[in-house]
């Protein structure tokens, strides 16, 4: 018997293999907070450190950290097809947010030249890019449907109803 909502792709890139690197980038951050700054611009040499961006990107791994939890749960321990979509919506528009920070850590003229990009810049525009037509795919059915009979009262009840 199917003991997850999600078809098997997604439940294991949303419930199993993004939480993990949603727990790497925290731990990453909070080992060296200035490095992980001194990527999110457009050169080394154009960081100056100050206390304020410290502040800000330790709550960046905060909030890493919080979204792996929140999406373990939902998307792989939950057994309703309504929390993990919602949640799946939820984070289409994170991820849209998502890209907007670099954009602005580059600038304009950087962020339209993807030849110039650091690894860093390249995997925060590109992989929100790739995580929400994965994210799309998932709600339009590319992956199959969601097993509505995995739920306890609402999702078992709910297909008999029907």
């Amino acid at each position: 018997m199917v003991a997850h909502v999600m078809p098997t792709i997604p439940w294991i890139a949303f419930g199993i293999l993004e939480p993990i690197l949603c727990v790497g980038a925290c731990f990453t951050i909070l080992v060296d907070p200035h490095a992980g700054l001194r990527a999110l611009g457009p050169s080394p040499e154009a960081y100056h450190p100050d206390e304020a961006p410290v502040a800000a990107i330790v709550s960046l791994a905060n909030v890493s950290l919080l979204m792996a939890g929140a999406e373990f749960v939902c998307c792989y321990l939950s057994r309703e097809v309504q929390v993990a979509r919602a949640y799946i919506c939820c984070l289409i528009v994170a991820d849209l947010g998502h890209i907007f920070p670099a954009y602005k850590g580059v600038g304009p003229i950087l962020f339209m030249n993807p030849a110039g990009w650091n690894a860093i810049t390249a995997l925060n525009i590109w992989g929100a890019v790739g995580v929400i037509g994965m994210r799309v795919a998932y709600l339009a059915g590319v992956f199959g449907e969601d097993n509505q009979s995995v739920g306890g009262k609402n999702g078992g009840d709910a297909k008999k109803r029907e």
